[in-house]
């Protein structure tokens, strides 16, 4: 009885406090098994944010794995994680720096082969997966590594147990550190961006980057939002985030419903 009085009062401190979280629904389920069918799912790399980790994009890795793709999202050690604890040493946040950006696009290149080594680990999984149809995905810092990622990464044959990206998906971009690397991607993008995270160097960075993309360019504004409508942190407080202008005046909801829909769309376009 007392147990559940004060299971029941959490649930209502909770509720009062992050009114917005009961709209965070999931289709995805733990340790389900993997249907025994032909198809072979697509591998998803993510890529948090500057002083992010990958809990603060949930909601979003959940919608993925609940529509049938392998999600892999590492904690990049680079130093623009919030923090990073390894087995045998921790690596905290530190500040940015020029090279940084291109340590952390030669590092995701790199998770395209760790990506497969994983795999090679878990042969029942494994024979479910297409390699060769690897899509990164990033959010702010992490959009603008993506890209870099599109630039530097040679499509290389069509093997499945070859680890091959054939797609990035960005949202809201930090492009400003790739203003100097003036590259074709390699693979099609579908760019998701804010109406109030702009200025002037990062909007003439992806404007010059998008004139030099040899693949179509999807490029969608979301009216009435911000930069931290694109993680969950929108649903934690949104009434002090919108204060902070961290996110804007559109229901947070119905804006991430949005997002998976031409996110969704994208995936399903891709070959």
């Amino acid at each position: 009885m007392i147990d559940n009085m004060g299971e029941n009062l959490t649930k209502k401190i909770a509720n009062a406090l992050f009114p917005y979280m009961m709209y965070i629904k999931t289709r995805a389920k733990w340790n389900m098994e993997i249907k025994e069918d032909k198809k072979k799912y697509k591998v998803i790399l993510f890529s948090h944010g500057f002083y992010g980790i990958p809990e603060n994009y949930r909601a979003y890795i959940n919608e993925l794995v609940s529509q049938g793709n392998v999600v892999v999202a590492p904690y990049h050690t680079d130093g623009s994680a919030m923090h990073v604890a390894l087995e045998e040493e921790t690596i905290p946040f530190k500040p940015i720096e020029k090279e940084q950006y291109k340590e952390r696009t030669t590092e995701r290149i790199q998770n395209l082969e760790d990506a497969a080594y994983i795999f090679e680990n878990y042969p029942e999984f494994k024979k479910h997966i297409d390699l060769s149809r690897i899509v990164a995905i990033g959010h702010s810092y992490g959009g603008g590594t993506v890209a870099g990622q599109l630039m530097n990464t040679e499509l290389k044959g069509n093997d499945e147990d070859t680890p091959r990206l054939v797609g990035g998906i960005v949202m809201d971009s930090w492009m400003e550190p790739l203003k100097d690397i003036k590259k074709k991607y390699n693979a099609p993008l579908l760019s998701l961006h804010s109406s109030i995270w702009k200025w002037e160097g990062n909007e003439t960075a992806r404007a010059d980057v998008d004139e030099l993309n040899a693949y179509e360019t999807q490029s969608m504004t979301l009216p009435e939002t911000g930069h931290h409508n694109f993680n969950d942190f929108s649903f934690i407080q949104p009434f002090f985030f919108w204060l902070s202008k961290g996110i804007g005046k559109a229901n947070v909801a119905r804006t991430m419903e949005r997002q998976f829909t031409a996110i969704h769309q994208f995936l399903k376009n891709l070959q």
